[in-house]
């Protein structure tokens, strides 16, 4: 009887395999060949998966942006500024893996970030982010919970570029909690209240 292939946990694998070759040797130095034997499959099998290096270059880019995505995304209802606040902070809040993982991102990624595939996948992964911050914000406008002067999209995108910065130095640079709350609360909180709201 033949044995039966989960093929969506053989690319896994596949792509598991590659990361860590690319950790291993760097991006221009390995070969498909490389990958094949890190991942124990035939070469043939591996092209029934990816066409190239490239291929699985970009398949763990969009992976690590699915993963980035329901970091950055806040799971509870944010009626209120309070709440809110405490999304982004738990953002940064990163395991020791969420710190491994953004450090080998950038390490293999290094000299890629100008791919059109790439920036393609960051777009949307940039896009849907603040697209969902900008909805957070509008709720919390409408009930008066933040400036009526503030403006939803722009500050969404001001919101997403900080925490984008703030989370790949919290991946290299451990950083005191304490600060990270001071940071949230200070300059995101403070710059969202209405002027008669305490802060």
């Amino acid at each position: 009887m033949p044995k039966i292939v989960d093929k969506a946990q053989m690319r896994s694998d596949i792509i598991d395999a590659a990361l860590r070759v690319f950790m291993q040797k760097g991006f221009g130095a390995t070969s498909m060949n490389d990958i094949a034997k890190e991942a124990h499959v035939a070469k043939g099998t591996l092209y029934l998966y990816f066409d190239s290096k490239e291929d699985l270059l970009n398949e763990i880019a969009h992976k690590h942006f699915e993963q980035l995505r329901h970091k950055f995304m806040c799971e509870t209802p944010c009626n209120t500024l309070k709440t809110f606040l405490a999304c982004l902070e738990k953002t940064l809040l990163l395991t020791k893996e969420e710190r491994h993982a953004v450090r080998m991102f950038f390490e293999v990624f290094g000299f890629n970030f100008e791919s059109r595939q790439f920036i393609h996948t960051y777009r949307i992964f940039s896009k849907d982010i603040i697209s969902g911050y900008t909805q957070i914000l509008e709720c919390l406008q409408k009930n008066g919970e933040i400036a009526s002067t503030v403006n939803p999209q722009s500050e969404s995108e001001i919101l997403f570029m900080m925490l984008n910065g703030m989370m790949m130095h919290e991946s290299f640079f451990t950083t005191n909690t304490m600060v990270i709350h001071a940071t949230i609360q200070h300059y995101i909180g403070k710059g969202l209240l209405q002027d008669d709201q305490p802060a």
